[in-house]
């Protein structure tokens, strides 16, 4: 038993109403429990990678998740993670031109991730201690590693084949940090610990000629920590000094150094253009250096200090028409920078918590589980003030990917990307309980039914369990055997829907165990789903802040979604935080709740959505996306009272949950605001303050 102290968690009994031209939403006569007592605490990004079309982002983490982010229109939404090992800290990531992800990590092995089942696959280890760097060649279809030994070590693929050893290069006898290919020749520079860096020849292995950092007397030797080469051999390095430094990489002859940043340079980037290069490091600033088209030389040009701490990774998306600039760090958020526009635009950061379940609440014990990298946390409710009950570390070498914790509070399960785990929980006692082989295998997303009875494990087939006899009831075929990326199951427990991350959506009838239907593949990503209490209606929300209502048993969009499909809330598309989860209200099941990390949405679906003005661009239901109406602006159903209602009380939101009450509704609203992280976080660079 843990004890918290009272400032660590607030609770309040009542929500504040927000007034919307006369609405009052059922939200506030709603007991709401304020939740900041978790703890939880993201991680550092410690690399980051564009596939080839830009429309991918691959995002490593300190505790060896990768990260994978759908790129739309200079937006990133989340779209899944990739559970790996806390012992495999990730230090590049790789696409291929055929849409292969392949990670290096300093436990000496390159991984590929199979982007269907979302897991690693194909270890191989490279023999050369920790990989420091890794790089990729389209045209020999090979990857570069730089190890700790000194040597660089070549591997490539066949088509959907393996990867495998190709070559080894002689050693320098100095840690291989960074690397740089030429896109069209057999050129490969190498930069070490010792301040050199190597021009090699990948045919023969052979090292051509260095290049040296300036180093003066009783200095220790500059870290080489990043590398670009461009089209004309033109060498750019970042390094331990805080300099970035241009190359001749033909004749090894120093051009230009930039000493805007004031530590470690660690990581650069350049457009597709190369025009412009963006560096940045433990100076938690990223500039941005321009290139003359005439002169072809650099000049510093604009910056952005968006980050809080040090920078560990630059990315450019290579589409050429709206590149995108990524950045990321030990304060673990995501930032995003229009490249062309980086000194109008400000830079728009993404919170670093996770839009992907990771708290499961057991609603008739008043129990609140939360998700870490290898253990679990189970909090009461019951009483005024949270109380940790119990505290399970999670044995095995990968990190747990997904959790849930029956409504009667009596069984936790819990997945990793090796095997399925369930404790069962009697008081602050937790045992664990042996399955057997056919019931413990992983999952990408659990369940419980509402009578606790089953559960339902997603991964690239959907399985029903057993609780009382712990044993598999039915394994049900996913049409497109994909990875299982959301589900929910019906009150009655007769239906169970899925979605995949190729954004396909099924329902299965559990009592005929059998696939029932497929709706219609949202042109935008689904990010959340839930049944109505009656079990009639299915719906879907999207990261673009739309959302559809399904009837299940017709199989088609219900009355309500068709005709209200243009009259949606214009502000609910313009807010940048995407629908996460979807509720009904106890007392008023019509009465649903939209919330994302920033908002909560109360709307009706029983009554058609009135008090805005409809305006030309709209969104249609069937497809999810925005589409243009040619149709004069009208006035459909303005005036009156408006249907639905914003409250901007809370935030930012992890979890969003009713708990079962016979008497006023009560509502679980967990936030974790960014300061209760900065315990985890290490010092950042003491800059110099003027009067100080």
């Amino acid at each position: 038993m843990v004890k918290r102290s009272i400032d660590e968690s607030t609770t309040e009994e009542e929500l504040e109403s927000v007034e919307n031209e006369g609405c009052m939403s059922v939200v506030s006569e709603c007991k709401v429990h304020r939740c900041r007592f978790l703890k939880y605490e993201p991680s550092t990004i410690t690399t980051v990678a564009f596939n080839v079309a830009g429309d991918k982002l691959a995002v490593a983490r300190q505790n060896g998740d990768v990260e994978l982010w759908n790129v739309h229109e200079r937006e990133c939404y989340f779209d899944a993670v990739v559970g790996g090992r806390s012992s495999a800290v990730i230090s590049s990531v790789q696409w291929t031109d055929s849409n292969r992800l392949f990670v290096a990590s300093l436990d000496g092995t390159i991984r590929e991730i199979d982007l269907d089942s979302l897991r690693f696959v194909n270890s191989l280890h490279a023999n050369g201690g920790p990989i420091w760097c890794m790089q990729y060649h389209s045209i020999d279809n090979m990857l570069a590693v730089g190890c700790e030994d000194g040597r660089i070590r070549l591997f490539t693929m066949d088509e959907d084949e393996p990867l495998y050893f190709h070559k080894v290069f002689g050693g320098t006898n100095r840690r291989v940090i960074s690397l740089a290919w030429h896109a069209r020749t057999d050129t490969l520079f190498s930069g070490n610990d010792e301040g050199v860096i190597y021009h090699w020849n990948t045919k023969t292995g052979r090292n051509e000629s260095r290049m040296t950092l300036e180093r003066f007397s009783k200095q220790d030797p500059a870290v080489v920590w990043t590398l670009n080469v461009l089209d004309d051999m033109t060498v750019l390095s970042g390094d331990s000094n805080g300099n970035v430094h241009t190359w001749d990489g033909i004749t090894g002859t120093l051009m230009q150094t930039f000493a805007q940043l004031t530590a470690d340079v660690l990581t650069m980037a350049v457009n597709t253009t190369e025009t412009l290069l963006f560096a940045s490091g433990i100076d938690n600033q990223v500039i941005q250096l321009r290139r003359s088209p005439t002169t072809k030389l650099w000049s510093y040009a604009y910056s952005h200090r968006a980050h809080t701490h040090d920078v560990r990774a630059l990315a450019v998306s290579r589409n050429e028409d709206e590149p995108l600039l990524v950045s990321g760090g030990v304060d673990t958020h995501l930032v995003t920078y229009p490249s062309s526009k980086f000194h109008i635009v400000r830079p728009n950061k993404i919170s670093p918590i996770p839009p992907r379940q990771f708290i499961a609440l057991a609603s008739q014990k008043r129990l609140l589980l939360v998700q870490h990298s290898n253990s679990l946390d189970v909090w009461t409710l019951a009483n005024e003030s949270p109380k940790l009950l119990a505290h399970i570390n999670v044995q095995g070498t990968y990190n747990i990917v997904s959790c849930a914790i029956s409504p009667n509070g009596e069984f936790i399960a819990c997945s990793t990307a090796a095997e399925l785990k369930v404790f069962h929980l009697q008081g602050t006692s937790i045992k664990k309980v042996a399955l057997s082989s056919s019931v413990s295998n992983p999952a990408y997303s659990l369940l419980f039914t509402a009578d606790s009875a089953h559960l339902i494990t997603g991964d690239t087939a959907l399985r029903v369990i057993d609780m009382t006899t712990l044993s598999l009831i039915k394994t049900l075929a996913t049409p497109h055997q994909l990875q299982t990326k959301t589900l929910c199951v019906s009150n009655d427990g007769q239906w169970v829907a899925c979605g995949d991350i190729g954004n396909n959506i099924s329902v299965f009838n559990l009592d005929a165990m059998l696939l029932y239907a497929e709706f219609p593949r949202p042109n935008d990503m689904h990010s959340a789903l839930a049944f109505h209490p009656s079990g009639k209606i299915l719906v879907v929300t999207t990261v673009s802040n739309n959302f559809a209502c399904y009837d299940v048993e017709r199989k088609s969009l219900t009355d309500w979604s068709r005709e209200n499909a243009h009259k949606l809330p214009k502000e609910l598309f313009l807010r940048q935080s995407s629908l996460m989860g979807v509720l009904f209200h106890p007392t008023q099941p019509n009465s649903i709740v939209l919330w994302s990390q920033r908002f909560l949405l109360h709307i009706d679906i029983d009554q058609p959505i009135g008090g805005q003005h409809v305006t030309k661009r709209r969104r249609t239901m069937s497809t999810v996306s925005v589409h243009e109406d040619s149709s004069s602006d009208d006035m459909d159903n303005a005036g009156g009272e408006p249907t639905y209602h914003f409250i901007d009380n809370y935030g930012p939101m992890a979890f969003v949950g009713f708990l079962s009450s016979t008497t006023t509704p009560e509502l679980v609203v967990v936030e974790t605001p960014f300061f209760k992280m900065l315990h985890a976080l290490p010092d950042a660079l003491q800059r110099p303050k003027y009067g100080h």
